[in-house]
């Protein structure tokens, strides 16, 4: 029997694949609200077009921790000169946003964050010169272990006793589906199509 080491995953290792679910959560709202995204909820049997405009927090409060959790991301993920200048460039921009109040510049990390990671994922993952450490098994374990505690809290939130007393519990899950099914013709289109490939 094989035994398994105590320090498989190091504890950076772990913070910087949990700082990635939690940009991805507040990507999610901040990215879908700041475009207006057109959404059509179901309510008391009828649809009505919306514009999506729901945050977790609020649109300041948000983005800015999307932006401090991407710093928290380049100072866990990264090693060498890489982590070092993403981290003036991007904590600067953060820090003269948070500092003028401006909301067009905090908005503009908060939009930035999560394609800057993904573009340093996508250049870590075919260049031979490494600048990341990290494991993305790791990751998708996360994202699958927050999607069941988000899917159960959904659960709960819709099943629980907190609708017959008029308590308003928001329901993050459901949200996040609505955002997501405006993609619902394309991914029929696409599942159509895959039948006669």
């Amino acid at each position: 029997m094989q035994r398994i080491e105590r320090d498989s995953y190091p504890v950076r290792l772990v913070i910087s694949s949990a700082l990635i679910v939690l940009i991805s959560f507040f990507y999610v709202f901040s990215a879908g609200s700041y475009f207006e995204v057109g959404i059509f909820p179901l309510e008391n049997r009828s649809t009505m077009y919306q514009s999506f405009h729901t945050f977790i927090f609020d649109q300041f409060i948000d983005s800015l921790l999307i932006s401090v959790f991407t710093m928290g991301w380049f100072a866990t993920a990264l090693f060498g000169k890489a982590k070092t200048i993403s981290l003036l460039i991007y904590g600067a921009i953060t820090l003269a946003a948070f500092a003028t109040s401006m909301s067009t510049l905090l908005d503009l990390t908060m939009l930035i964050s999560l394609p800057l990671i993904i573009s340093i994922l996508i250049y870590n993952r075919f260049s031979t010169r490494k600048i990341l450490k990290g494991s993305s098994n790791l990751t998708l374990s996360i994202f699958a272990l927050f999607g069941i505690g988000l899917g159960l809290i959904s659960l709960f939130i819709s099943a629980s006793v907190f609708q017959s007393f008029g308590i308003a519990a928001p329901d993050y899950a459901f949200d996040i589906f609505i955002l997501i099914s405006i993609l619902s013709p394309a991914l029929i289109l696409f599942l159509v199509g895959g039948s006669v490939v």
